[in-house]
């Protein structure tokens, strides 16, 4: 008997290898490990562009069980444990560092060290709602890590709970959920959506500040003819970046500025009866 009862302690607190589950204050999983899921991304601009990231295996360090999470280059991966309370922490450069904390409050700061070199300030929000070219979302959490000095580092992930990562924007990065397998059930789109605009804007550049080129997003609803150029601070016309008839749709515009002095220009879009203004900072 007392062999028997050593044998059913074992079984009840060794983790299980196939996934892992949350204990504690947890309300949802917002990064669901687990052998076998699987997300894949595409861009916004081009859903011809795919990106696939799977989680093939796990392994323990010690005496912690980590998931091995493989991009489409199989020389790299990050290795992923989740704590109690559904936070994910990355083993890197042998030690463990906070990544994804999900426990903290929307408009709360902490800071993430995921790097050697790097230090970055994490903004928390919650309870967004998103839509991808996946689906709709409710109950997501964003959050937006701001590396001092390093516009180029600073990226945003939004999560919803029981997918994971659904959208992931910065430095030269902007791709949404296309599909995704958790746990053996497939999140996706019954066809492709076109998504259209239903109304006219105008976004702010991104990086901002930047040295020499940035990207600007723009908004159509209907077939119009678009213009957008660059002003110095007097209103000098600097250059035409777009002058063409357009589709109703998403757009993004790569804007190089060298040869431009450094300082504040501003960025007119005309799209119709369409008028926006917005300001862009050029350091050198």
């Amino acid at each position: 008997m007392k062999n028997l009862l050593i044998i059913l302690i074992i079984f009840i607190v060794l983790p299980t290898a196939a996934s892992q589950t949350l204990t504690g204050d947890s309300s949802a999983n917002y990064f669901p490990l687990s052998i076998g899921n699987s997300w894949t991304y595409t861009s916004p601009w081009d859903t011809n562009y795919k990106r696939t990231s799977i989680i093939s295996d796990t392994t323990r360090i010690d005496g912690s069980l980590y998931y091995i999470k493989h991009f489409a280059n199989p020389s790299y991966a990050d290795t992923l444990r989740m704590d109690s309370i559904g936070n994910i922490w990355k083993y890197y450069e042998n030690a463990e560092h906070l990544w994804f904390d999900f426990s903290r409050d929307s408009g709360s700061i902490y800071i993430a060290e995921i790097f050697r070199d790097d230090t970055m300030f994490v903004h928390v929000t919650k309870n967004v709602e998103v839509t991808v070219y996946a689906g709709h979302f409710i109950n997501c959490i964003k959050l937006f890590f701001d590396v001092p000095g390093w516009i180029d580092e600073e990226v945003e992930y939004t999560f919803a709970p029981g997918v994971g990562i659904i959208h992931e924007v910065g430095g030269w990065t902007d791709e949404e959920l296309f599909t995704a397998t958790i746990d053996g059930q497939v999140i996706t789109t019954t066809s492709e959506p076109k998504r259209l605009p239903t109304t006219y804007a105008l976004y702010q550049n991104y990086p901002n500040p930047f040295n020499p080129s940035t990207s600007i997003d723009y908004e159509i609803p209907e077939r119009s003819h678009v213009n957008v150029k660059i002003y110095d601070i007097l209103g000098q016309e600097m250059a035409t970046i777009l002058n063409e008839t357009k589709e109703a749709g998403k757009y993004n515009i790569r804007f190089n500025a060298t040869g431009l002095p450094g300082g504040v220009y501003f960025y007119m879009i005309r799209a119709g009866d369409f008028i926006s203004t917005r300001k862009l900072v050029l350091l050198k």
